[in-house]
């Protein structure tokens, strides 16, 4: 039951999986197998995660720590700090999200679960690079090697993707180029269609990228692209695209998610979150234009005049400030 949830859930089947991850729960529970029930709620957390209901998800994975703790079930413990882990980070509170990932990383290579070591340092990447923090690419790149050795592919591409995101961001094109063709190899079978997309648009916004791939993909996988992940993969490539109905959508799902979640975590998952933040830059701008850095030479950033903006945030926003979106040149 619980390898049928998790091919749902990699499919983008989320109400099926949360149907049987519920299901696989009360069959652990019923034999008593803590184990299981630990994997299988942290799993449930981050499928309702996916379906935007992020409190509900936080909720899950606090109370399989608790029950963790209470048992002394070390590996529910880690799951549960991993999830947590997470959420706070779509939640917008980054200084929390670091350290429950710190502690899940920590946990996680004292009990020697290096699976979880390599998905830990993926998320704490991705939360220090959305801290600003270029620490974020080392842990990534320690996460793509471990995940490789372990054989855990989703966790090995999805390093590779961020870290690129995380070059192209700073202006490194030659490192952006080399990590998300690297990600697009491991990614080339389409079983994780909004990595793919994500890594193929932003290969777009480097110097030369052509959006095609990126179009073509989603317009391959579309259906399978749901959920949190849809948010994520239209803003990506609206960047790639300047297609404003991308924009559309993108910003249609985040009010979506904002209306799910309790009204006192608005501010900070406005500002808090990377995408979110760059989603409503881009919204109040009113920008439509391709992000390419080719395209948008020596654009400056609005904020900070002096500042050029396209190699730094690929879509436009200025080098030191992560949230503007520059004006066009012309």
């Amino acid at each position: 039951v619980a390898s049928m949830a998790e091919i749902y859930y990699a499919t983008g089947r989320l109400d099926d999986a949360c149907a049987e991850f519920e299901r696989a729960i009360s069959m652990a529970r019923e034999a008593d197998h803590p184990r299981g029930e630990s994997r299988c709620t942290g799993n449930l957390a981050l499928v309702v995660r996916e379906q935007g209901r992020i409190d509900e998800a936080l909720r899950l994975a606090m109370r399989l720590g608790q029950t963790a703790r209470e048992s002394g079930n070390r590996g529910g413990e880690a799951i549960a700090l991993g999830s947590q882990g997470v959420i706070t980070r779509d939640l917008g509170l980054l200084d929390e999200s670091r350290d429950f990932l710190e502690r899940y990383v920590a946990l996680s290579r004292e009990i020697g679960n290096r699976r979880g070591e390599a998905i830990g340092l993926l998320n704490l990447g991705i939360t220090l690079a959305d801290m600003d923090d270029a620490t974020g690419a080392a842990r990534l790149r320690e996460s793509r090697t471990l995940a490789v050795e372990v054989g855990v592919r989703q966790a090995a591409a999805a390093a590779g993707v961020a870290m690129g995101e995380w070059f192209v961001r700073v202006g490194d094109h030659d490192a952006a180029r080399a990590a998300l063709d690297d990600a697009v190899e491991m990614l080339a079978d389409g079983t994780f269609p909004d990595l793919l997309i994500v890594a193929l648009s932003q290969k777009a916004l480097l110097p030369g990228g052509d959006p095609a791939p990126a179009v073509g993909a989603f317009a391959e996988h579309r259906e399978r692209v749901v959920g949190r992940a849809a948010l994520d993969v239209r803003f990506a490539l609206f960047r790639a695209t300047g297609d404003r109905a991308h924009l559309d959508e993108a910003k249609r799902l985040l009010d979506e998610t904002l209306a799910l979640v309790a009204e006192e975590h608005h501010e900070a998952m406005r500002h808090g979150v990377r995408v979110n933040r760059e989603i409503l830059a881009a919204w109040e701008e009113g920008s439509g234009g391709s992000g390419r850095v080719s395209d948008r030479g020596e654009d400056r950033c609005a904020c900070q005049p002096g500042v050029v903006a396209g190699a730094a945030l690929g879509f436009g926003g200025g080098g030191d400030c992560r949230g503007c979106v520059a004006r066009s040149s012309s």
